[in-house]
């Protein structure tokens, strides 16, 4: 190292931990002597002989600042100004933790535009995937103030966390963001650990940063290709179908808000148009139009003008019209790359302008027209999925980090395969805090909400996410009711953090693992029924509504509903005519989109589960299957 080298974790307007003995590290000339000044404390060190590291064990700061550090060799000084201190969280997992203010405004306008505190920070920890090798430190990245503009590239969630601590506390909060959209946690384990847990793919060894980049430009040059092809099969595409239509005879009226036909949804390319009249008193005004989403990929015109187009499945599609006409016709271009495509059922297809909002599809059907058939499009190749890459290149490097918590919003790509999550959730919460030098650290997570747009294993899951709670200092969140069936990407990432705030609180209480409602522990055999008994936590009672649950009889599946509580004990009656087999277990809410019936006394929902039903409770039965 030939030059002062800080990282940039700890630059100008950075956040360190309060009331913690705190890291301070870097790289200077091999051998040098480092110094380190802020306030009335001078810290003496010298570079290693190595690659010049070294680093200051700056003592317990209550919180506050701005305070000034300094660092300077006999050759070389640098400042880094405007340094608080306060409680810094890191926020781990994928998009829904991720997904930014800017994707929230129009549900979070005042948040964005009102957003003024700049005791609010946030990094962004740049995207960065390696294999086979730790990286030792981050490539980039600033610390910034969530204020203005800023706050659109914040995670909506990390945000209303902050604000609420904030008000809390009265203490500078930093917010650490790593999340990436479509992670699987694998990738978010070293490949030690993935490798002694037999996770990893027998000829992972050999992967190559060349072998990596030529599989991408073959799946890109595949992309490519497939696109091509598209254009020249699409009837629509060779005659100019965005362009207004004189005549629809070959077109077959659809609406947008019911379940397509099968054949409208193979896929291919399908074309859609609509004729819309305005009022002459908004005429010329600006507008949106908002299409909600599509399976999977679209481009939107008015009168033949490109407005906007989205290249997969899940962002909303709201386009902006500079100027409304009087009259115009929409014409969508929708591409279909797998099964089942088309619009999301239950999302509003709607044209505002001002505070004026025109529902489409009260206006009249839409038109549909089958540009061509294709074969299923392969996916895109994301290199940053694969095992380790993101410990490696973003987790790895943020290690001499301290932090007041982790908040964890995970899973929804590992619901196609969720076999053995919950045991590579727990090593990742075991091997994040061995890397932190924080056993105890609090690490907080949010159980996946009801969705009903991916057909995967979502109650398993849930059911893994749980692991979570068998080690010390977590808390889960119950979120059951908070999704939206419709959207893999629920908006309302204000109440989540509300209730990571709350548990962050209770955790205090509840060392051995918290939830913020009831959470089902055993289930056993007693007095001819199916017992279950729940942890309350703050609560002093289930409350019930009518609903059923699942006996998977190991040959069968039979519905059960007949069922009462008493505090934290639930009793499911069992007819005389079915003989529990062994195996057996009990199931609550066991669906992507469940009936929510058991409830506490505070409101807050039971989490989902499925239990093994055990034939002993206490001594007086198993002595009696002795004899």
């Amino acid at each position: 190292m030939k030059k002062l080298f800080v990282p940039y974790l700890l630059r100008d307007n950075c956040i360190l931990q309060r009331n913690q003995t705190i890291k301070f590290w870097g790289y200077a000339p091999m051998d040098s002597p480092v110094s380190l000044r802020y306030e009335e404390v001078q810290l003496e060190t010298y570079s290693n002989h190595e690659d010049g590291y070294f680093e200051f064990a700056i003592p317990p700061h209550k919180a506050g600042g701005p305070v000034t550090i300094e660092i300077f060799t006999p050759e070389e000084r640098v400042q880094f100004q405007n340094v608080l201190f306060g409680d810094v969280y890191l926020l781990a997992g994928q998009s829904n933790m991720q997904l930014w203010m800017g994707r929230l405004k129009e549900k979070y306008a005042d948040e964005l535009a009102t957003a003024d505190n700049s005791q609010i920070r946030f990094f962004m920890v740049p995207e960065k995937y390696q294999f086979h090798e730790k990286a030792t430190e981050l490539t980039g990245g600033a610390w910034q103030a969530a204020v203005g503009e800023n706050l659109v590239n914040l995670s909506g969630i990390g945000y209303f966390f902050a604000k609420r601590e904030f008000a809390k506390a009265k203490v500078p909060i930093g917010l650490v963001q790593t999340a990436i959209g479509g992670t699987p946690i694998r990738a978010w384990l070293s490949e030690d650990t993935l490798n002694l847990m037999g996770e990893l793919p027998f000829d992972f060894a050999g992967i190559s940063e060349k072998i990596l980049q030529s599989r991408v430009a073959e799946n890109e040059n595949y992309q490519k290709q497939f696109a091509l092809m598209a254009d020249a099969t699409d009837m629509g595409y060779r005659e100019y179908w965005q362009r207004p239509a004189s005549e629809r005879t070959q077109w077959h009226k659809v609406q947008l808000d019911e379940r397509w036909a099968l054949e409208d949804r193979l896929p291919g390319i399908v074309w859609l148009k609509k004729r819309v009249r305005v009022p002459d008193k908004l005429v010329g005004k600006a507008g949106w139009l908002k299409l909600g989403t599509f399976m999977d990929a679209d481009e939107t015109y008015i009168d033949g003008k490109l407005i906007g187009q989205t290249e997969y499945q899940y962002p909303p599609r709201n386009y902006a019209i500079q100027k409304v006409k009087k009259e115009f016709e929409i014409t969508i271009r929708l591409h279909i790359f797998g099964h089942a495509g088309g619009p999301r059922q239950g999302k509003k297809h709607v044209l505002t302008i001002g505070n004026v909002d025109f529902n489409l599809d009260e206006e009249g059907a839409w038109y549909f027209r089958r540009g061509c058939f294709l074969p299923i499009k392969r996916e895109s190749i994301f290199p940053q999925y694969l095992p380790s890459g993101l410990f490696n290149g973003m987790i790895y490097p943020i290690r001499n980090t301290v932090f007041n918590g982790i908040l964890w919003y995970q899973g929804e790509s590992d619901t196609k395969n969720p076999t053995n999550y919950g045991k590579a959730f727990v090593k990742l919460i075991q091997e994040w805090r061995r890397l932190f030098n924080a056993p105890q650290l609090p690490f907080l997570f949010v159980q996946l909400p009801n969705c009903g747009v991916e057909q995967n294993c979502w109650p398993t899951l849930r059911n893994e996410q749980m692991d979570g709670l068998l080690l010390d200092n977590t808390a889960m969140i119950i979120t059951l009711g908070l999704g939206e069936d419709n959207d893999l990407h629920p908006l309302n990432k204000h109440q989540i953090a509300n209730k990571l705030v709350a548990a962050r609180m209770a955790m205090v209480k509840y060392r051995n693992g918290y939830a913020n409602g009831p959470v089902a522990t055993k289930a056993f055999i007693a007095d001819g029924s199916i017992v279950v008994r729940f942890n309350l936590f703050d609560a002093n009672k289930l409350v019930l509504k009518v609903g059923t649950f699942e006996l998977d009889n190991r040959t069968e599946v039979i519905k059960l509903g007949s069922f009462f509580a008493r505090r934290n004990v639930l009793k499911i009656a069992l007819p005389k005519s079915i003989t529990i087999h062994h195996g057996a277990s009990i199931r609550y809410a066991w669906d992507n989109t469940p009936s929510i019936f058991i409830n506490n006394d505070l409101g807050k929902p039971a989490a989902p589960f499925e239990l093994p039903i055990s034939k002993f409770e206490n001594m007086d039965q198993i002595f009696s299957e002795l004899y």
